[in-house]
């Protein structure tokens, strides 16, 4: 009994979900990431997602700018998008975090995995590149 109830709390504690990890970090700014599995039942559409989130380190608000540079597989082989050309920019105010969600459809706050329900292609890797941090005040 004893083992069943400490494997029950271990599940509600982390059902599955990962932890955010870093990725960048300068004097401004610290950008991590996390995968997280995103279930649209009315639309009925199940995906994998990375979201990131950005933590200003400043006491002015900031923009932070970048690309991303995504490689998928399509039938056995690597390939890279062409959803690298935009360039992604938003405001963080003075001390804010601000993060990605299965809500959030900005594309700077996420980057597509795979289709969870079905055979498509999937991210094998990302980069955020090119990223520049201005003070805006």
């Amino acid at each position: 009994m004893n083992l069943f109830y400490i494997l029950c709390v271990l599940f509600f504690l982390n059902p599955g979900k990962s932890e955010w990890v870093s990725y960048f970090k300068n004097t401004q700014v610290e950008i991590f990431y996390k995968k997280s599995d995103c279930f649209d039942a009315k639309n009925g559409i199940n995906q994998s997602k990375i979201f990131l989130k950005y933590q200003n380190l400043t006491m002015k608000k900031i923009e932070v700018s970048f690309s991303k540079k995504m490689v998928y597989t399509k039938d056995k082989k690597d390939y890279l998008t062409t959803q690298d050309l935009p360039v992604y920019k938003l405001q963080i105010d003075s001390h804010a975090v601000i993060e990605g969600s299965c809500e959030n459809h900005n594309g700077a706050f996420f980057i597509f995995e795979k289709f969870l329900d079905r055979e498509e292609s999937e991210l094998k890797s990302f980069d955020l590149e090119n990223i520049k941090v201005i003070d805006l005040e």
